[in-house]
């Protein structure tokens, strides 16, 4: 799974069931509610981190995780990875842990320039934990253009640095080389609308049921 450092210790407090089939329930906070749906592995397409959508590509939210349960049993044909996921389904409880994140985090990461360099770790986590969730929509789209700007340069640069800076064993000269890239390299302008962009393409694609 895509997800690093403080989603896998979310995901890792997840069901048993999860664990075993690498499907998970996503508990999203989002403008004030609380939505859930479906993430996990297609094991039958290449290991793809993929999410359950309806015919017209949207991510099917729900409320509660019971009707999110009810739909995709009464919607069999709409799952991926479909043996897989009706023999985790058998497995779930209610009372399994699901996976949690919380969305609104990424605003401030779109409109504080400031705040973009001096984050908490932390955050820094639930920044690149988000960054992935999104990428794997763009990318079970398919959307060539989405998926460059995921890719391009000014959001790498930020994503490269929190790693370097938080996660991996790196040394202050390789800390150093990476800000000073930032400095010399980075357009805050083309990373704001980039994530912006990619944020609007998440946040069009949840469908509340």
């Amino acid at each position: 799974m895509s997800i690093i450092k403080e989603g896998i210790d979310t995901i890792m407090t997840a069901s048993d069931a999860s664990q075993k089939f690498l499907k998970f329930i996503i508990e999203l906070k989002f403008k004030g509610s609380v939505y859930y749906f479906l993430w996990g592995t297609d094991e039958t397409d290449s290991d793809k981190d993929k999410f359950l959508v309806d015919y017209q590509n949207r991510i099917v939210c729900f409320y509660q995780i019971g009707d999110l349960l009810c739909y995709m049993n009464d919607n069999i044909d709409l799952l991926f990875d479909v043996e897989i996921t009706l023999a985790w389904m058998k497995e779930f409880h209610l009372k399994d842990e699901v996976s949690k994140f919380d969305f609104n985090i990424i605003y401030r990461f779109i409109d504080d320039q400031n705040y973009l360099f001096e984050c908490t770790s932390v955050d820094a986590l639930k920044f690149i934990d988000l960054l992935n969730l999104m990428g794997d929509y763009i990318k079970q789209l398919g959307d060539e253009k989405l998926i460059d700007l995921y890719y391009g340069e000014d959001l790498s640069l930020i994503n490269d640095s929190f790693h370097l800076k938080y996660f991996w064993t790196s040394s202050e000269s390789q800390i150093k080389e990476m800000f000073d890239k930032i400095k010399t390299e980075f357009n805050y302008f083309n990373y704001q609308n980039t994530l912006r962009k990619i944020v609007q393409t998440f946040e069009s694609a949840l469908y509340i049921v």
